[in-house]
């Protein structure tokens, strides 16, 4: 039975795909192989450019395909020859990567050689400067021997600028070969210059550390200033409620002066009553302390003298501790009477003590009255005074007298 040729050609058809689609894979393998080895011959190529032909045609006869696969059997069997192709594609590889490192070496050289030429550029554009005004020394040799006649002018002279030809030129050239090279002379001036500005950026940087640490030393004044300030200011605060607290004592002395005083039995049952405490502590230039209900044989204990300091202590409410020195028997009273000094509440006491008592103890108490510096007092018109009474008195002994309010 006879095939129809509608059969033979789908054969045919199917045929052909089958061994296009195996030459295919050979066709890849090969060049898989090819590219492993490193290696394409002319054959490949031919083939290449055969199978390209075959795919422009629309429909490729089986010659051609027995054609294309004994060439490619040829070809197979001589890459297969090739095997040992592959220990060299391994040393190629190594010889590669040694490349690749020498190639980024000579980049990172490259970089820095760039960057030395940027850092370098202002010296090279000195030496361009140099360069085109030794050219121009060159090209004018009548300049040249005029400056020959003149430095030796002034190397002669001993008072001339050029005393020392090694401050203008290299260390070791003669002034004979000062000409020869001219370009050395320059340079070395050009060294001198940059030393001279290092030296000046040195100098630059010490005055301005020593600004720095005058201004922390200025900040640090003003603080203790204006710690100061405020000192002062309480200091003069505390010297007004003194001075308030002597106007209001004085008033007091000034009403008591002018007030009645009670009756005997009124001060004798309120000097009892132990209310107001008296500490009378006499220093090394009396011979002996004496009680505490006298002082300097005047007894504190009378009517007359607890009245008024009673009356005293009721106005201004409260006296503070007051430490003062006694036996100051050399200070002129003369002298302290010309300042008018701050006579205390206990001095006008003693004095009210010494008129109600005998003459001979108003005599004691006016020959041997204390003076007071206050601790608090700071006031500048007593400075003078204040001096004189320190000196006198500097052996006398400090004593206090606590006054509490009945």
């Amino acid at each position: 039975m006879a095939l129809q040729p509608s059969v033979l050609w789908d054969m045919r058809g199917d045929l052909r795909n089958d061994a296009a689609r195996e030459l295919d894979e050979r066709v890849a393998s090969l060049e898989a192989r090819v590219r492993k080895f490193g290696v394409l011959p002319d054959e490949v190529r031919a083939l290449e450019e055969r199978v390209a032909a075959l795919a422009a045609r629309a429909r490729p006869s089986f010659e051609d395909f027995h054609t294309l696969d004994a060439r490619l059997s040829v070809v197979d069997e001589r890459v297969k020859c090739l095997g040992p192709l592959s220990d060299l594609s391994e040393r190629f590889g190594a010889l590669d990567e040694r490349v690749r490192r020498l190639r980024d070496t000579v980049s990172v050289q490259e970089d820095r050689v760039e960057a030395t030429a940027k850092a370098q550029t202002p010296l090279l554009e000195d030496f361009r400067v140099l360069e085109e005004r030794f050219r121009r020394l060159v090209s004018a040799p009548e300049e040249i021997n005029s400056l020959k006649d003149r430095v030796d002018a002034l190397t002669r002279d001993r008072s001339g600028v050029f005393q020392d030809p090694s401050q203008w030129c290299f260390p070791g050239v003669s002034r004979s070969d000062l000409f020869e090279n001219p370009l050395g002379a320059l340079e070395a001036r050009v060294r001198s210059m940059a030393e001279h500005a290092s030296q000046s950026k040195h100098r630059e940087m010490h005055v301005t550390a020593t600004l720095e640490e005058f201004s922390s030393r200025m900040a640090h004044s003003d603080q203790r200033l204006e710690t100061m300030d405020a000192r002062l200011a309480g200091t003069l605060q505390r010297l007004a409620q003194v001075e308030a607290r002597m106007d209001s004592s004085r008033s007091g002395q000034h009403a008591i002066a002018e007030g009645d005083e009670p009756d005997r039995e009124t001060l004798s049952s309120e000097s009892d009553s132990g209310t107001d405490e008296w500490n009378v502590h006499l220093g090394a230039n009396h011979a002996a302390p004496e009680s505490k209900e006298s002082y300097r044989g005047v007894s504190l204990a009378s009517p007359e003298v607890s009245t008024r300091l009673r009356s005293n202590t009721s106005k201004t409410s409260r006296f503070t501790t007051i430490g003062f020195a006694l036996g100051a028997t050399s200070v002129n009273e003369a002298s302290l009477h010309e300042t008018e000094p701050y006579k205390p509440p206990w001095v006008e006491a003693l004095s009210l003590v010494a008129k109600t008592t005998s003459p001979e103890s108003a005599q004691i108490a006016r020959a041997e009255s204390p003076v007071l510096e206050p601790e608090v007092s700071r006031s500048p018109t007593r400075s003078a005074n204040r001096e004189t009474i320190g000196r006198s008195a500097s052996r006398s002994v400090v004593s206090t007298i606590r006054w509490l309010p009945s």
